[in-house]
C-alpha cells in the first residue's frame, strides 16, 4: 500500500490527478478509505482519482464526499472550480419577457449556464433512468441560486425539495 500512495503522491506533484482525486488528496482521504465506506471498488476509487476521463456521476460523488467530514459545499466549490459554464443573453426585453424570465427559463439558457449540451441536456429531462454528471448537478444548483448540498441532499439524500423564487423582487429604487 505504501508503494501505491507514493505513485497517487507522485500522480499529484505531476498534476495527473482528476480534480475530485487532487481534492480528496491534499485533504488526507485515501482512495482506501473511500472504497472502504462507499462500497466502491478500489478500481472504480483509483479511476475516480487519476483517469480524467472516467465519468463521475453525481450520486457517486455524494456518496464519496458524505463519507468524509468534509464540508459539502467547500468541497463542490474547489472540485468544481474550473467549471465549463458559458454567459447568456436574455433577449426578453420587454416587462413582460422579463418578469416571465425570472420564472420560465428557456432550455438554451440552461444549456448555456450549465455547460450541458442540448442532446444530454434533453436526455437528463426526459429519461428517469438517466443519472446527472456531479458537475451537471453542482452547476444546476448554482443557476437555481441554491447551495449544492441542497440539491444533492435532495436527489440522493433525506434532504427537502428546494423552494426556489418565492420571494418577491423588490420594486425599482426600493429596498427590502
Amino acid at each position: 500500500m505504501e508503494v501505491f500512495n507514493q505513485i497517487i503522491e507522485n500522480k499529484y506533484k505531476m498534476g495527473y490527478l482528476t480534480p475530485l482525486g487532487s481534492f480528496l488528496f491534499k485533504n488526507k482521504i485515501t482512495q482506501k478509505y473511500v472504497a472502504d465506506s462507499t462500497g466502491f471498488t478500489t478500481t472504480k476509487v483509483s479511476k475516480l482519482y487519476i483517469e480524467k476521463t472516467t465519468l463521475l456521476y453525481a450520486d457517486e460523488f455524494y456518496k464519496i464526499m458524505k463519507c468524509t467530514t468534509l464540508d459539502f459545499d467547500y468541497s463542490c466549490e474547489e472540485i468544481f472550480k474550473n467549471s465549463n459554464k458559458k454567459e447568456f443573453s436574455n433577449k426578453w426585453e420587454s416587462k413582460l419577457g422579463m418578469l416571465l424570465f425570472d420564472h420560465f427559463k428557456p432550455q438554451n439558457y440552461i444549456e448555456h449556464n450549465t455547460g450541458i449540451d442540448n442532446v444530454r441536456l434533453n436526455k437528463l429531462l426526459t429519461d428517469p433512468k438517466k443519472r446527472p454528471y456531479a458537475e451537471e448537478l453542482n452547476n444546476i444548483a448554482k443557476l437555481m441560486g441554491i447551495k449544492s448540498s441542497q440539491l444533492f441532499d435532495y436527489f440522493y439524500g433525506d434532504g427537502e425539495r428546494p423552494v426556489i423564487g418565492l420571494l418577491p423582487k423588490p420594486a425599482e429604487g426600493k429596498e427590502n
